[in-house]
């Protein structure tokens, strides 16, 4: 955050507080979004750390592994702040809040970003979820061309997401957290 306003790029040189590999996307419930009057606003991250939903910056970088050709869907169910998506080349590199595919606020609704894959391909894709004071909730899903889910708070694994490809080449690790582009 800069001056009280979100800068998803500051996160680029940033080194994160935490760090991990988590199979899934999502399922992300600050107490206060789930009608529970907590004394603490405390969630636990992906099953791992305890982190504060007053300032909290997650950020999700992944290849999706096409399984066959079509159009894939990402979906969005009104995050609470607010959620960024990238895909393609500027999820690897150069990403910016001026050149997001899609974004969601509190408030905006819904939002559904198509982008179609051939068999086989990887596609680089980043999500990053920033939530700010009160309530906060985060899911993505990927759907299939045929409407079916690849991945979702409620699927928690996909052989589809992907950190590189097998041969490193194709599909290239992405740049360590804190030492992005």
């Amino acid at each position: 955050m800069v001056d009280g306003q979100y800068d998803v790029t500051s996160f680029k040189t940033m080194p994160p507080t935490y760090h991990s590999t988590y199979s899934g996307i999502g399922g992300l419930l600050c107490p206060w979004y789930q009608g529970i009057s907590a004394s603490s606003d405390v969630i636990t991250l992906y099953g791992t750390n305890q982190v504060s939903c007053n300032e909290i910056e997650v950020n999700h970088k992944f290849y999706f592994h096409a399984p066959y050709s079509g159009t894939y869907g990402l979906y969005f169910p009104a995050p609470d702040d607010r959620a960024f998506l990238w895909v393609g080349s500027t999820a690897y590199s150069g990403w910016t809040e001026d050149n997001v595919v899609t974004s969601a606020t509190y408030g905006t609704g819904k939002q559904m970003f198509m982008f179609s894959a051939v068999a086989g391909s990887y596609t680089p894709i980043r999500v990053n979820w920033g939530n700010r004071n009160d309530a906060g909730h985060f899911d993505l899903a990927i759907y299939a061309p045929d409407g079916s889910t690849l991945l979702s708070s409620n699927t928690p694994y996909s052989s589809t997401v992907v950190q590189y490809s097998c041969d490193g080449v194709t599909a290239p690790p992405f740049p360590a957290w804190g030492s992005e582009t």
